[in-house]
């Protein structure tokens, strides 16, 4: 056992040296000291060997000053360069035109479209957005966003059937040829893989929603959705896959497609939840996220059958929530997520499902759900959760945390929060975000304005009778 712990202290030592290049002109200047050492005690007491001669008999000082200098340049040039790539890296992976990417597919979709509140802070979001809206009526902006509702799955007259089979993904020829590529970019960002639930078709008969599911990998959707407008020699995955005008439905698409969710969380005293993600998340660095988005994890969505039910979901969600708030650091966490799983449905928590053309069609869930307590305790967990990771550097707080600030919206501001494809005004700060969080606020409000309507109109005909 000891043996092994070793080998495991001597991996990350070479994976350390091997994935920071400063260490070696480190190794380089320590071998020159140790040169430097022996040539001096070799001449220890020699009253005719002088400074000077202790120099020269080692190396031109010259020589030896250029390759100092080179060292310390090249390292200075690899930090600099490696500073900007991991800003930009996004970028280089998905694009950042939406309005470009709402034209490309909005001949043949019905895209999300969405008019902010004349109360909201227009003239910051006008100043901030690189989007422009689709319509300006007095301080009402609209906006298209590049995502297309498929379905409502809050209705009680729709039943839900998952059929889970035994296929597993295999990457397209091209995607699978610069697969190399492909991977490296996402060199800045932390990665690791896992088993998904890709979904292979989805469609509504006869008041049954029926998601068909299969096997897939995180990786083959770093691969594929993730990076699909990284450039390898003039091409892409989503000029070759997804050219447009319209979008392959999910039975015709090559592409990895894992499901993924998209949550908004109000605490018991009626905040709803807003999480600034990290800078080494695979996607929408240092971005405002909804309250959870994840991908669904097959470790958490699978039965005991190992199959994938209503049920199975829903614990995969609680699981997350628990997880990304640090709910699982709280003493009664254990009471907390019994509690939470007892009252989260899927036919009473998940709401809709819809695809993110940011990510060449990614089918995604999504969720409210409202906690049974406040914002303060939430808050206490989420950051007492991320310094006990912090403090024992602990890999989870990059990979199944994926934020590192937490802020607190009052639900009768949520309609005031100006909305664009390309980020939030919330207050008076404009936060930069992606298409897929900002509609997960988009259909909540939407879906809260229906069920408002609804309300009325029962109680309008209730007051008639």
């Amino acid at each position: 056992m000891k043996k092994k712990r070793n080998d495991n202290r001597l991996k990350k030592i070479i994976r350390f040296f091997k994935s920071n290049q400063w260490t070696y002109a480190l190794l380089c200047l320590l071998v020159v000291a140790a040169a430097m050492l022996v040539q001096f005690f070799r001449h220890w007491g020699d009253s005719s060997y002088g400074i000077g001669n202790y120099f020269t008999s080692l190396i031109e000082i010259k020589t030896f000053l250029s390759i100092v200098l080179a060292f310390v340049l090249t390292g200075i040039a690899y930090s600099i360069a490696s500073f900007f790539e991991s800003k930009i890296e996004d970028y280089m992976k998905l694009t950042n035109d939406y309005d470009h990417l709402s034209k490309k597919y909005g001949s043949f979709n019905e895209l999300l479209v969405y008019k902010n509140s004349s109360v909201s802070r227009f003239r910051i979001g006008r100043r901030k957005s690189r989007s422009a809206p689709r319509s300006k009526k007095g301080n009402e902006d609209e906006y298209v966003f590049p995502a297309i509702v498929i379905s409502s799955l809050y209705d009680k007259k729709t039943a839900l059937r998952f059929e889970f089979g035994a296929k597993t993904y295999r990457l397209p020829p091209w995607a699978s040829k610069h697969s190399d590529e492909l991977f490296a970019a996402h060199s800045h960002s932390k990665i690791y893989n896992q088993q998904a639930l890709r979904v292979d078709d989805f469609f509504v008969y006869d008041n049954t929603a029926t998601f068909s599911l299969s096997h897939t990998s995180y990786f083959d959707s770093l691969i594929t959705n993730r990076a699909c407008d990284y450039d390898v020699n003039g091409a892409t995955i989503r000029e070759i896959y997804e050219p447009g005008p319209f979008l392959h439905e999910l039975n015709e698409s090559e592409l990895s497609n894992h499901l993924g969710f998209n949550g908004m969380v109000e605490t018991s005293d009626h905040k709803f939840i807003f999480i600034k993600r990290h800078r080494r998340v695979s996607i929408a660095k240092n971005t405002l996220q909804s309250s959870v988005g994840s991908s669904l994890k097959v470790k958490y969505a699978l039965d005991s059958d190992r199959q994938v039910t209503p049920d199975s979901i829903s614990l995969a969600i609680v699981k997350e929530m628990m997880e990304e708030f640090g709910l699982n650091r709280l003493e009664n966490h254990c009471e907390l997520e019994e509690k939470i799983r007892k009252d989260f449905s899927f036919q009473k928590n998940v709401l809709f499902f819809y695809r993110e053309l940011l990510e060449c069609g990614k089918p995604q869930l999504m969720f409210y759900y409202q906690l049974p307590i406040d914002s303060r305790e939430v808050l206490k967990a989420f950051t007492s959760g991320r310094k006990s990771l912090k403090k024992q550097k602990d890999a989870r707080l990059y990979v199944s945390v994926d934020g590192y600030k937490m802020l607190f919206v009052d639900e009768k501001d949520l309609c005031k929060i100006y909305l664009c494809p390309d980020g939030m005004v919330i207050g008076k700060k404009f936060y930069k975000s992606v298409p897929g969080a900002v509609a997960t606020v988009i259909i909540l409000l939407q879906y809260r304005a229906k069920i408002s309507q609804k309300t009325a109109v029962s109680g309008a005909q209730g007051s008639n009778d």
